[in-house]
């Protein structure tokens, strides 16, 4: 056992220090001293400053310069004054009162210093610290060299009071603490981990003593430990505010917390393994390891029935995806091929249809699972049916469901045909078509049951050639999914003749003497097949009827007043009848 001396010349003022941390000290020890007992002494490695060099156990330097004292720590061969030179050399402030450094007070000066002291998480650097109560004589202090978590051991290098220098393995659960000054090994631990589709969700917490402020890093292993071949994340900083590790380990603030969720491709049961990561350097080391069942992220569903009603394609089914919950996704349906496929029909829909049964089986996913729509297509015969729900989230589109279907023509539920107009020689007549759904439509003019030539729009001007017959339309109906389908109009009434308007008025020129001949003008009417007829009359009676506009005058239309009327006649059309004015009494 090694023990240490302060130096002689004291003064009253630091021996009214010592004993205040000495009380520091038991207060200490309370909570991390063990019930004194014997320290397990295990095999040194070396002892002596050249025995130890040649094995390759080294002292940084202190063989040169062990007879000097640092931070006022008797020189030569002593626990404190080794361990003070190594904490110089690293670059550690003083922590222990000049003069004042029994080795069993350090760990209640360091406290008081503001410096971690525990019994967990030894770190290369650190100070490993046994008081009076724990190794006897005035305590012991050693610098920590490595450490080994699974074995429960540590290995220090160290100088004994009385003795010489050496290198030894110690068991961590002996030591009164360690005073944290060196590259501490994190800690930390995992609270929960749970499976979900496709994603992990974990929540605990993390701490490096070497920066016991800082947020550190924490990494994730699904299926097999760090460097093992396990799939492996960066979970971010351990930030999320932890009042309660806070409170545990004084000085580390209270933003350790990590409470994420990260996606994977492993699925089914799966061991997670988290990390905390050494800052700056170091050891990065297990915190926590947990079994969790990862489902697939894909949509699940099912196509319960598929037929054809003429034309058409119709689905039913269900569909949920675990990331969407009991919100509607989308279904997607292929006609003729797999999607992604060329010359495929497609069509889709949502989900939204009440299904009670599927929430029985997948609370998750609602009471309105079921999808059921109807969409036309093109393709006919069998054909093959792909029906796939849309994933949402992170997974893919999933087929649920396929099948065979027959598809043929279907009916028009509502097919027919009606003229409106008039059935006039010269009218316009109307047909209108009245299908359901609607389609494209092409039309077709009769009279009394013969097609007219060149008849082929929705509407027909009545020609003379109608008169006295009775007019028809077909008109057929095409529409993709539907039989192609004709239907005739009810006849007409028989074709009335056509009305003419003549707005000239015919009149008489020429001499009104015997022997004179008389003209009638009879103006012009536009239209095709005219042709006029004149009736001359002496005095009211008719005396010439042709189509003569002209007459000569006789012996007995002396005295006598001459008149003309003109038939304008046009085939198809009623006749119109106009009269000139008399003319003046024939002289002779």
């Amino acid at each position: 056992m090694a023990t240490s001396r302060t130096s002689a010349h004291q003064s009253t003022t630091r021996r009214k220090g010592w004993v205040a941390s000495l009380i520091l000290a038991l207060t200490l020890l309370t909570t991390l001293s063990p019930t004194a007992h014997a320290v397990t002494w295990l095999s040194k490695l070396c002892t002596g400053f050249s025995a130890c060099a040649s094995a390759g156990y080294g002292n940084a330097g202190y063989s040169s310069v062990y007879t000097t004292s640092f931070w006022r720590q008797y020189a030569g061969h002593n626990c404190t004054n080794y361990v003070a030179y190594r904490m110089q050399q690293n670059g550690i402030g003083q922590f222990i009162t000049p003069g004042v450094g029994n080795a069993t007070s350090w760990g209640s000066q360091a406290a008081a210093k503001g410096l971690s002291v525990s019994k967990d998480n030894p770190a290369v650097g650190d100070v490993a610290w046994w008081s009076s109560a724990a190794i006897g004589g005035e305590g012991h202090v050693a610098y920590v060299e490595s450490v080994n978590s699974a074995a429960g051991t540590f290995v220090v290098s160290e100088d004994n009071y009385g003795g010489d220098f050496d290198w030894r393995t110690y068991r961590i659960s002996e030591v009164s603490g360690f005073i944290h000054v060196g590259n501490a090994t994190p800690f930390g631990a995992l609270d929960s981990a749970k499976g979900g589709a496709g994603e992990i969700t974990v929540k605990g917490w993390a701490i490096d003593r070497s920066v016991p402020t800082t947020p550190i890093r924490v990494h994730a292993y699904v299926g097999a430990p760090a460097g093992s071949g396990g799939e492996g994340h960066d979970l971010g900083t351990a930030s999320v505010e932890r009042n309660d590790v806070g409170q545990a380990y004084s000085g580390t603030g209270n933003n350790h917390g990590y409470s994420t969720t990260f996606t994977t491709n492993l699925r089914g049961t799966q061991t997670v393994y988290l990390y905390a990561i050494n800052q700056p350097t170091g050891h990065n080391p297990l915190i926590g390891q947990a079994t969790v069942t990862i489902s697939s992220p894909d949509p699940i569903g099912n196509l319960d029935d598929l037929d054809s009603p003429g034309g058409k394609v119709h689905v039913r089914g269900w569909a949920a995806d675990a990331s969407s919950g009991s919100s509607s996704i989308a279904i997607h349906v292929y006609v003729g091929a797999p999607a992604g496929s060329a010359g495929t029909d497609s069509s889709s829909g949502t989900t939204g249809i009440s299904r009670p049964d599927v929430a029985k089986l997948y609370p998750w996913a609602g009471t309105k699972a079921g999808y059921d729509f109807t969409f036309k297509t093109t393709k006919r015969g069998a054909q093959p049916v792909y029906v796939y729900a849309i994933n949402v989230g992170q997974g893919g589109n999933k087929l649920i469901g396929q099948g065979t279907v027959t598809i043929a023509d279907g009916p028009f539920t509502k097919a027919s045909a009606t003229i409106s107009g008039t059935a006039r020689v010269g009218k316009k007549l109307t047909a209108k078509a009245v299908f359901s759904p609607s389609a494209s439509y092409t039309y077709r003019w009769y009279r009394n049951g013969t097609a007219i030539t060149r008849a082929t729009k929705s509407t027909y001007t009545v020609t003379p050639k109608d008169y006295n017959t009775k007019i028809t339309v077909k008109v057929k109906a095409t529409l993709t999914g539907y039989t192609t389908t004709t239907v005739a109009s009810k006849a007409t009434a028989k074709v009335a003749l056509g009305t003419q308007t003549v707005s000239s008025t015919p009149h008489i020129t020429g001499t009104t003497r015997v022997g004179k001949k008389l003209t009638v003008h009879t103006g012009t009417w536009s239209g095709s097949g005219k042709s006029i007829a004149v009736t001359w009359y002496r005095d009211g009676k008719k005396v010439k009827s042709g189509t003569s506009k002209t007459y000569t005058l006789s012996s007995k239309d002396k005295a006598a007043k001459i008149k003309a009327k003109v038939s304008y006649k046009r085939t198809g059309y009623k006749t119109v009848f106009k009269s000139t004015a008399a003319t003046a009494k024939i002289a002779s």
